[in-house]
């Protein structure tokens, strides 16, 4: 089982990133996302809280 112990995040202003790092089974690791990535992902949350609220289970 993979553990993920705390993680936190802050911004990369040169690279104009979102730079989250954490603890995933004792090794570091880091992801970045970049505003692009970040509003993709705001649109997948609405597309499946739109599915939920109609009822909709397939995806």
């Amino acid at each position: 089982m993979t553990v993920v112990k705390p993680w936190s995040f802050t911004m990369d202003y040169e690279t104009n990133e979102i730079v989250m790092n954490a603890i995933v089974d004792d090794k570091k690791i880091q992801l970045r996302a970049c505003e692009k990535d970040i509003k993709s992902m705001q649109s997948w949350f609405d597309l499946a809280k739109h599915m939920k609220k109609n009822g909709s289970t397939n995806m």
